[in-house]
């Protein structure tokens, strides 16, 4: 014999609340966004990326290159600074900082050049000189 919850009688026990149905089984022609970020991120085909407006770049795109490339070279400088002031190194902490700073710089600021100078639909820039001939 079991008793319903009737609201008008105080020693009626009340059920117990069920749990959320189960979300429904994604759909196969559309990934989810698990799968969405492992293809980006492991270069697997696609969609295409939406076309890219054709126009030059600001100059403050330029500009916040060399800020970015200045900006990594003073912080491995000031990293150099204080290797030698903890350890004592004077004057390689700050020599080896400064250029692992222009090395990272420069691979910076080349990486960016190569992506603005790709064709589209390429990875990278021209391949060979090939390309050049009539």
């Amino acid at each position: 014999m079991t008793q319903e919850h009737r609201p008008d009688h105080p020693h009626t026990p009340t059920p117990a609340p069920r749990p959320p149905p189960a979300d429904p089984a994604p759909k196969p022609g559309k990934p989810g966004w698990i799968d969405d970020l492992a293809q980006r991120s492991a270069g697997l085909p696609g969609e295409p990326p939406p076309p890219e407006k054709d126009r030059e770049k600001s100059p403050w795109s330029h500009a916040g290159a060399g800020i970015q490339f200045a900006l990594t070279t003073a912080l491995f400088a000031f990293m150099g600074v204080y290797v030698d002031r903890h350890w004592g190194t004077p004057p390689w902490g700050i020599v080896g900082f400064t250029l692992l700073g222009l090395v990272g710089g420069m691979y910076l600021l080349i990486k960016d050049a190569l992506k603005d100078n790709a064709a589209p639909g390429k990875k990278g820039g021209k391949t060979s000189r090939k390309d050049d001939r009539p």
